[in-house]
């Protein structure tokens, strides 16, 4: 993942004061490794910042009587950011019909047919709001594109989530289902720390496949993201991740057939699987 750079980095060092020894005396916090935001943490207010869009319209980051609202931090130039959109426009489809605003910020600078570009190419439908001076990134303390933020119905900071190259779209997902109280902390932590298929050697090797599979579907190079994912079952023929991403890639080729019996294997296993889901009305079902 791409930093910012530091001329434009805002301050990440926090100071508080301790007691040592009957003395008061500053103490320097350090962030955590891996942290996105700097200067805001999950509980915290989100302010509602009217910014310009790609259109040269105004646009707000969050939504009006939703229960969540998604902004996407992003970089239409980077790697990273256009596997998070794919994986973002996965789950807004999973999520359709719900009450959810979906906004993409991108820094100034970019232009409008840029933006465009990467958003068809990941079949991503949302405004995308231009920062420009950074002011948002600042208040905010982002560091990491891309980086997807969920936000309560109230406007407060529910969760946000740095790239992640497995299951990014799964993630996020969960953590808005969550906040719509669809799902519960339980069902979310299954999510984010899914149970190994199988234990031992096989189940390192099906993770790897997996891994590999969901890195090539995400590259558009489907024959391959098939090979991977066929790899994941041959040694965790329960994995339901795989049978989504072979009934994906399969459909991706229009093979509906091959398609279908990993369509049914991974929502007899997961039912809500958005992947397969997705596959099964590209190929035609309901």
């Amino acid at each position: 993942m791409r930093t910012r750079s530091s001329a434009a980095a805002p301050r990440v060092l926090r100071s508080s004061l301790v007691a040592v020894a009957g003395v008061v005396v500053p103490l320097t916090v350090w962030p955590a490794a891996g942290a996105a935001f700097y200067n805001v943490k999950v509980g915290d207010p989100i302010a509602n910042v009217t910014l310009p869009t790609i259109h040269g319209k105004d646009g707000t980051l969050l939504g009006k009587g939703v229960g969540a609202s998604v902004f996407v931090l992003f970089r239409p130039d980077q790697e990273n950011s256009k596997l998070g959109l794919a994986e973002m426009a996965r789950a807004k489809q999973a999520l359709a019909g719900k009450k959810v605003y979906w906004v993409g910020v991108v820094p100034g600078g970019f232009e409008r047919a840029t933006v465009e570009t990467a958003l068809a190419a990941a079949g991503l439908e949302m405004p995308v709001l231009l920062d420009n001076g950074d002011a948002l990134y600042g208040k905010l303390g982002a560091m990491l594109h891309p980086t997807v933020a969920v936000v309560d119905g109230a406007g407060k900071l529910a969760a946000y989530e740095p790239f992640r190259k497995v299951d990014y779209g799964e993630v996020v997902k969960a953590r808005v289902r969550l906040v719509l109280g669809e799902i519960t902390a339980a069902e979310l932590e299954a999510t984010l720390n899914p149970p190994a298929a199988i234990q031992g050697g096989d189940g390192e090797v099906a993770r790897r496949n997996l891994k590999l599979a969901e890195l090539l579907y995400n590259g558009k190079q489907y024959a391959k993201a098939v090979d991977a994912a066929l790899k994941a079952i041959d040694k965790a023929p329960d994995l339901a991740r795989a049978h989504a991403l072979a009934a994906a890639a399969y459909a991706a080729q229009d093979n509906c057939a091959s398609a279908r019996p990993h369509i049914d294997k991974a929502l007899l296993l997961v039912p809500e699987e958005a992947t397969a889901l997705a596959a099964k009305k590209s190929c035609g079902a309901p």
